[in-house]
Order: C-alpha cells, then structure tokens, then sequence
C-alpha cells in the first residue's frame, strides 16, 4: 500500500474542500468543509526515530531500488563476492556472482549456476545478506515491533539500544530477534540476532547468537551507507565479542528507476528455496 504524506494528504484536503465550495450554486450559501487529519504517531523509541533521520531514511524510501557490490568473507572463505540490486522494499532481489544468478521474485528463488546448487542454503543467502544491508531501512515494515532497552557497554564505549521482534506469520522466521545499537552520532552502530530459520528453536538460536558492526560510514545521494561490516560471537553480558566475518560494500548506487526487466528469471534457472512455514 502506498504511503501519503502528511503534506499530501493536506493538499488532498484543500482540494475537495475547494471542490464543494465551488459546487455550491447558492452565494449566500456557506458550505464548510472539515478537513481531519489523522496523523499516526510515530511511537517507535526515540532511538530508531533520531536513527532513521541521521541516515536519510526518508531519502532511501523515494528511491526506486539500490545496487552495490558485497565481498563477504567468513572464517576466511568467501561466502558471497558480486553485486546485489534490490528494490528498496526487498520485494525483489538481484544477486550475481561469477558462477552464479539468483533472483528473489517476492516468493521463490530462482537459481542459475554453473556450479553446485545447494538448494538448503539458497534462500537464506538471497534474503540474508540484503537484509543486513537494508536493516536500517526497515524498522517501519509491517509485523515489526521495536521498544526501548537498557544501555550496553561494550569495550568502553556506552550504546542505546532497541529491540526488534516480529508478529507471528512475519516473513520467514517471525521468532528471530535483533538487539540494535546506537552510536554517539545516532547512526546504527550494530545489530544483535539469532537465527530460526531452518527449524532452529528459540534457545538454540540464542545459545549461537552473533552480532553485525556497521563501520565507515559514508553519503550517498543524501543516504548514510556502512561501507564495512564485521561479525561477531554475542552475549548480552559483554556484547559483541570474537571476530567472524567480515564484508565490504562498495559502488553504492541509489537508483531512482529500474528497468522493467531488471529482475528477469534466467533461462534455465531452478526456482528453489521456498517460504518457510
């Protein structure tokens, strides 16, 4: 569903009260029209308000869709080197690596390669990774649910914190949760979580939590970018510990369109990866 602006729903006001004022044929006549502006107020932490402005969320969100190459190591392997272009709902996804096309079509993923097809896994890197790049962009989506929690101190640096779980029937793993943290400049420092998905329970999930830094940030077409992401052991007693993993992202585009065929399925392609649940 399409948002309108507070702005605009004013302007949508004042024309259908200029319209019934122009339709009255009497002069002496005065027809008064109530214009109700029903606001949503924003009752999401302070925290991931003050966030959102300081990276140009509003600006993201006019965007078509964004591209960016993502060279992902962990453990010293490579697990994902090549260009992702998602629109910027992540209701399609793009990913192109040297020996291999995936494309997310809202549903399924669809799987060109010339390599092995590890049909288990497919679904969860074409919808991961994007995620993590998008996380800051999305703490609005429908069947998320954010509150304030207490400060961490990690290494000697203080961070404010929120929460985000999911409704039940969000996405794929409605159970996982992120723990996110705030920097000094209120940019998203970092990102707790545990992952469900692939039928892990709760607690087994939480006994192998990791967390996500964002570091080097840098402007893009009026968007705060993280150009280097690490990964990290978690606990809730000292934060983000051991190292990984780490990533680049590199060659930043903010795409105010996009082809029509953009996201077309290759030929040959498998569809794979199917929704949870």
């Amino acid at each position: 569903m399409k948002k309108i602006s507070a702005t605009r729903a004013l302007v949508l006001g004042f024309g259908v009260s200029l319209l019934t004022v122009a339709c009255t044929n009497d002069a002496a006549e005065s027809t008064t029209a109530v214009v109700e502006m029903a606001d949503k107020v924003d009752t999401r932490p302070m925290e991931v308000q003050k966030m959102e402005k300081a990276l140009g969320v509003n600006e993201m969100k006019q965007a078509a869709g964004v591209s960016y190459d993502l060279n992902l190591i962990f453990g010293g392997t490579p697990r994902f080197v090549g260009t992702i272009t998602q629109t910027t709902d992540m209701d399609k996804i793009l990913l192109e690596q040297q020996e291999s096309t995936e494309v997310f079509d809202g549903d399924m993923v669809h799987v060109a390669t010339t390599g092995e097809l590890n049909t288990k896994s497919a679904r969860f890197n074409a919808l991961t990774w994007p995620y993590f790049f998008s996380l800051p962009f999305k703490l609005d989506d429908p069947g998320t649910k954010l509150e304030a929690i207490e400060n961490q101190t990690v290494g000697d640096i203080v961070y404010r914190r929120a929460k985000l779980t999911f409704a039940a029937g969000t996405g794929d793993a409605p159970d996982d949760w992120y723990i996110l943290y705030f920097d000094a400049e209120d940019r998203l420092a970092g990102a707790a979580y545990i992952v469900t998905f692939g039928g892990k329970s709760a607690e087994e999930a939480v006994a192998n939590a990791h967390a996500i830094q964002y570091h080097d940030y840098e402007q893009k077409d009026g968007v705060l970018f993280s150009r280097k992401w690490t990964f990290h052991n978690w606990n809730e007693e000292a934060g983000w510990t051991d190292q990984i993993g780490e990533a680049e992202v590199s060659n930043i585009e903010v795409l105010a369109e996009l082809p029509a065929d953009q996201f077309a399925i290759p030929e040959g392609a498998i569809a794979t990866g199917a929704p949870q649940g």
